[in-house]
């Protein structure tokens, strides 16, 4: 999420739009390659990547940590001959238009074009706690140049899940559970795994076991094998595996 809270610097005025940039550092180990990231815009458009500046809404992602972008007068409300402060891109990037002339401070809801905010004064709207209602903030999702090891756990009783994943990724599945259901008492059972793990990439499926695997995995293994590695899929992971594992022989 991009928004006031970052520290936001003006580097060029073009014609029509301008250049901002954040500090180097910004982003946490990015891998800096084009194909690597994707940002979208309050409206939910998506930004072009770099293309030597030619316009407004494109941005890059540099390997020391910096996000460059560039910002639409029309958007932003900044006049042609503006450099804006910090304070003023932090006021953008809250969701407030400048209505201004460049001395005497005014800004309107990005969302509406009406709404002005509780104070006309700089604090209050570069402050990321003041944003107009029904503003969505900027987005940015990009690939970390050295893959990073997270230990996640899901808690009794929840026993299914949604994972957001995009590029490369693999997932782990080292100990769980089946559910089900007794037929006389109709109350769920919980049986402990205590031979079983499972390991997923984006584009296969792989498991280790004791008994032998039913055809109940096949599908979960092609529709990954289909997957494009470089488009960021939702899927309920936790629950295919579970479900895949129910189909063993003797569970």
């Amino acid at each position: 999420m991009l928004d006031g809270s970052l520290g936001w610097v003006h580097n060029t005025n073009y014609a029509g739009f301008k250049r901002i940039d954040t500090p180097v550092g910004t982003l946490n180990n990015p891998k800096g390659n084009r194909d690597s990231k994707g940002l979208v815009k309050y409206d939910g458009s998506i930004l072009k990547g770099f293309d030597n500046f030619s316009g407004a809404d494109q941005h890059e992602i540099v390997e020391d940590g910096r996000l460059i972008l560039t910002i639409s007068n029309s958007d932003s409300g900044w006049l042609e001959s503006m450099s804006p402060s910090q304070s003023l891109i932090k006021a953008y990037f809250n969701g407030w238009k400048y209505t201004g002339d460049g001395t005497n401070h005014s800004w309107v809801s990005i969302v509406d074009g009406t709404t002005a905010p509780a104070q006309q004064t700089t604090a209050f709207v570069a402050n990321p706690a003041n944003k107009p209602n029904g503003y969505q903030n900027y987005f940015l999702t990009y690939q970390l140049a050295k893959p990073v090891i997270e230990v996640e756990g899901i808690d009794f009783p929840y026993v299914e899940g949604d994972l957001a994943i995009s590029g490369n990724a693999q997932i782990e599945v080292t100990s769980g559970f089946d559910v089900t259901t007794d037929p006389e008492t109709g109350k769920k059972v919980y049986t402990m795994w205590t031979d079983r793990s499972g390991t997923a990439n984006l584009t296969e499926v792989k498991a280790t076991y004791k008994r032998s695997m039913m055809s109940s995995l096949g599908g979960v293994v092609t529709d990954l094998a289909g997957a494009k590695t470089d488009i960021g899929i939702l899927f309920g992971l936790t629950a295919e595996l579970l479900r895949a594992f129910k189909g063993l022989e003797g569970a």
